[in-house]
């Protein structure tokens, strides 16, 4: 469908500038400060909290994490359980970690629960992992090899719900832009009558300037010549 360019005008108008966003173009942008915030705080907590002797123990020694990653492999395929310092270690880190865990599922849950969602239920399955260390059931290998298979459930778990989420945005913005199209289907009949207004109030102020202009510029009137001759005993004068 073609739009004319007067409805493009409207619509430019309706939409506004950068510093007057739509409802669906604020949230979006809250959301993706409230996302990086929550990523920040969330792994200042962790990096905090693997500092501590428990942390120390539980990254170089149980599972990887993070700032171990070089340890995935070695702890992957370690035949070990756990010792009791270990076991201590773990019981510590797993009480003091749920506060990580906070910050990072009520942030997500504030931007959107599908990715919220994800996160809770890859919080459920690590727990069970480390249940399954704790109780001996798991060996360290065996502890992070379902770690990572976690992971790797919970980053597909995550893209679907991203795209999802962006679905949704996008129909937003589709929604208010075809709000905006009706608002400004409605004012263009009423832009255009307005600017057919201005349009002959222009001419009728330039017509009646001209009108003064005319009323105001002095005739021209050529000097009279005036002509006196003797015609007898009278003096005959013409003028022209």
């Amino acid at each position: 469908m073609k739009i004319s360019i007067s409805l493009l005008i409207v619509l430019a108008a309706l939409s506004g500038c950068a510093a007057n966003q739509t409802p669906t173009q604020r949230m979006e942008d809250e959301n993706r400060k409230l996302f990086a915030e929550t990523l920040k705080l969330t792994k200042e907590c962790n990096d905090k909290l693997i500092a501590t002797k428990a942390g120390i123990i539980v990254s170089n020694e149980i599972v990887f994490l993070p700032p171990t990653l070089s340890k995935k492999y070695e702890l992957m395929s370690s035949k070990e359980k756990l010792n009791s310092s270990q076991r201590e270690a773990l019981k510590t880190f797993l009480s003091e970690v749920s506060q990580c865990r906070q910050i990072h599922t009520s942030g997500f849950s504030r931007v959107d629960v599908g990715v919220a969602a994800a996160l809770n239920q890859y919080y459920i399955k690590i727990d069970a992992v480390y249940l399954a260390l704790l109780s001996g059931q798991f060996t360290i290998g065996d502890a992070n090899i379902a770690k990572e298979k976690a992971a790797q459930e919970y980053q597909n778990a995550y893209n679907a719900a991203e795209s999802q989420y962006t679905q949704r945005i996008q129909a937003m913005y589709n929604d208010e832009y075809a709000q905006r199209q009706r608002a400004a289907a409605v004012l263009l009949p009423l832009m255009m009558q307005q600017n057919a207004i201005n349009a002959q109030n222009q001419q009728n102020f330039y017509n009646q300037q001209m009108q003064n202009i005319r009323a105001n510029t002095p005739v021209y009137t050529p000097p009279i010549q005036t002509t006196c001759q003797a015609v007898g005993n009278q003096i005959v004068c013409n003028s022209r």
